[in-house]
């Protein structure tokens, strides 16, 4: 009876973590705007203009992102010594569709990066209206190709020298739209 039931228990450990594996290492929020043309609006307090173009841009092979002042998706600049993260986003939907959202672009934490580097912070936060969740699998398992724009880490993605999406972003973007 204990062989049969050791047998039992590494069967299902040899088909567990025989069949679990990462199809596609990026993660969806569960939401995307309705169209692949995305817009984004800087609030008067975001002046890094060429920044936010860059991030934007960044993306364009995938999704359409420009500048509309008439958007539902706000990006803006705050200065707060008590938050630890660069950038937040939060999203707003119905049924699975984004219908806004808003992005803050911490500057306090962000005032020793390099204009690259908040690049990166911006388009990063762009993932996320664009339905992207962030994706840590790199610091999981050290492979190559779950380096991406969606570590959900600035240290981490300036250390590996990520500042627009890569080919797992862009599949996850892809999926969605």
């Amino acid at each position: 009876m204990i062989k049969k039931k050791a047998k039992i228990f590494i069967f299902t450990l040899v088909f567990l973590f025989g069949i679990v594996s990462i199809a596609e290492a990026y993660f969806l929020l569960g939401t995307k705007w309705g169209s692949s043309s995305v817009t984004y609006r800087r609030d008067a307090s975001m002046n890094w203009v060429d920044t936010c173009t860059a991030a934007g841009n960044s993306w364009s092979s995938d999704v359409t992102m420009k500048e509309n002042s008439a958007s539902k998706y706000v990006i803006y600049k705050i200065s707060d010594s008590a938050k630890q993260w660069s950038g937040e986003t939060n999203i707003s939907t119905a049924y699975g569709i984004t219908t806004s959202a808003t992005t803050k672009i911490n500057s306090y934490v962000m005032s020793n990066y390099t204009w690259t580097q908040k690049q990166s912070v911006i388009a990063h936060e762009m993932g996320h209206s664009l339905g992207l969740a962030d994706n840590n699998g790199y610091l999981l398992f050290e492979k190559p190709e779950y380096i991406c724009l969606m570590i959900g880490y600035d240290y981490w993605r300036n250390k590996l020298g990520v500042y627009t999406p890569k080919t797992d972003d862009r599949a996850g973007v892809n999926y969605l739209y």
